[in-house]
């Protein structure tokens, strides 16, 4: 842990990533996001980690573009200084789900307009600081399976009880589009592809609906739903804004 495992995890991803001809760029600089670095901000310790990162990418030839989960909640006020914005070339929200309030059972239209809304202060903020933004989405939420104790409500994947299967998914992806920025190669942020645990997996599906179990599901119907938000994605994000 600390600086010292931080450089270590750095000659690691050097000797292992940041040269492979796959590996992603921006502008020639290796793409790192950096997980819940809001908690590393709270610690006081964010400066000094990152500016090992760079340091131990730097000595073995790497200018890498950081970018950070730093957007959560309520973007910072125009009259505080917020740092992180000078330490990161990018930031970025994960947990959409946590960001928004947690709602349930269904998000409905006013929760994600006033997501976005907030999304959009927060890249103003981040530009007007130097830093680029990147905007997310996520399908839905449900950890109940893992976090049964932290009784998190689950959030439906419909965006209202009448509206279809992927409707939260395809209205945020609408509200999302217009925050990316060509300078970061219009970069939106999945979460996630898998991560099955939290239902914010876009990975296709098979299987019959249900509510059931209902201490885990909370009375929502999930349902197999294939290649669906593969498709969404794709038909949401072939045409430029």
């Amino acid at each position: 842990g600390g600086v010292t495992g931080t450089s270590s995890d750095m000659e690691y991803l050097c000797a292992n990533y940041f040269n492979h001809p796959n590996y992603y760029m921006v502008d020639g600089r290796p793409v790192l996001f950096v997980y819940v670095t809001r908690v590393l901000q709270q610690a006081g310790s964010l400066e000094s980690i990152l500016l090992s990162m760079r340091t131990a990418a730097s000595k073995c030839g790497h200018d890498i573009f950081l970018v950070g989960d730093q957007v959560f909640e309520s973007a910072p006020d125009e009259s505080v200084v917020y740092n992180p914005f000078w330490y990161f070339d990018a930031v970025t929200n994960y947990d959409v789900y946590g960001s928004s309030g947690r709602p349930s059972p269904y998000a409905g239209f006013s929760a994600v307009d006033n997501y976005y809304a907030e999304q959009e202060d927060w890249r103003t903020r981040a530009h007007n600081s130097g830093c680029r933004y990147i905007p997310a989405v996520s399908p839905g939420y449900n950890d109940r399976g893992v976090r049964y104790e932290s009784n998190h409500p689950p959030l439906s994947r419909k965006l209202t009880e009448t509206s279809p299967e992927g409707s939260l998914f395809s209205y945020q992806l609408t509200k999302a589009k217009p925050l990316v920025d060509p300078l970061v190669d219009n970069l939106l942020v999945v979460n996630s592809f898998n991560e099955w645990h939290e239902d914010t997996q876009i990975e296709p599906a098979i299987g019959e609906r249900t509510n059931l179990p209902y201490n885990l599901t909370g009375g929502i119907y999930y349902e197999g739903y294939g290649d669906l938000y593969l498709n969404i994605l794709r038909e949401s994000t072939l045409t430029s804004n």
